[in-house]
């Protein structure tokens, strides 16, 4: 009778202590959950930072790093690209145009003979879920500082010439080291490239001039005109036994 008395006494004990803890776990107040910015779910949200307009010569580049900062929507990669560049002008991301958010990235715009002007272009971010984001920048290209860079490189020389007939021969055009607007022009009228000749340039008409000058023996003079790609040049070329009047077109092969 005794140990039957002692078992109901723990039972109601039991009881009254599972009571307790479900009341108490009734009137307790939830906690607010934790906000999840990175829940991925929806669309890709994400921004393109650090860009800012351009501004280069017809030939040169210029440089600026750019951040892809993710904002919200599940991760995947983003893709840049740019929109609207001249003639003449390239854009490379390095060292990646493609990446998952967030990143960073080196845009870069290249110009080689680019024409003078101010262009609207586009850098863009594609994404399979949020589509393209564009961003709109201005890049203005500006005219050389010595025109002399605008034709340093390769050019073919077709000449006919009184004396020496139809010549086709390679040459190479250097800037002048110190004096801006002025050339030299390996291999003219004969090819062999220790004939240099020196040219000034006008920029402002895009006229050329041949002072009279001797090399190798031989006397040169002349005048013509250029462009970034070509020189049509009239000249003349005077010795104890060459008397020759030519008219060439240079046109530039790099």
């Amino acid at each position: 009778m005794f140990r039957r008395s002692r078992i109901a006494i723990h039972i109601c004990i039991l009881v009254t202590t599972l009571s307790l803890v479900a009341i108490s776990a009734c009137n307790k107040t939830p906690s607010d959950p934790t906000p999840d910015n990175n829940t991925g779910y929806g669309d890709l949200k994400y921004t393109i930072n650090g860009l800012s307009d351009m501004t280069m010569e017809r030939n040169g580049s210029v440089s600026q790093t750019i951040n892809v900062n993710y904002v919200s929507g599940k991760l995947e990669n983003v893709l840049l690209s740019c929109q609207g560049l001249p003639k003449g002008a390239t854009a490379k991301f390095s060292p990646i145009s493609i990446g998952s958010p967030s990143f960073t990235t080196i845009f870069t715009i290249t110009c080689n003979h680019a024409p003078v002007g101010v262009y609207p272009i586009t850098v863009r971010g594609g994404s399979t879920s949020s589509g393209f984001t564009d961003y709109k920048i201005t890049l203005t290209v500006l005219p050389y500082a010595n025109a002399a860079d605008g034709l340093v490189g390769f050019f073919v020389e077709k000449s006919q010439c009184s004396q020496s007939g139809s010549m086709g021969d390679t040459c190479k055009v250097e800037k002048d080291s110190t004096i801006s607007n002025r050339i030299y022009i390996k291999g003219f009228w004969s090819g062999v490239w220790s004939n240099k000749v020196s040219a000034d340039m006008n920029p402002t008409d895009n006229t050329l001039n041949i002072p009279v000058q001797t090399t190798n023996g031989v006397s040169f003079s002349g005048a013509g005109t250029y462009d970034d790609n070509t020189m049509i040049v009239h000249y003349r070329v005077t010795g104890s036994t060459v008397d020759d009047t030519c008219a060439s077109t240079f046109s530039r092969v790099y």
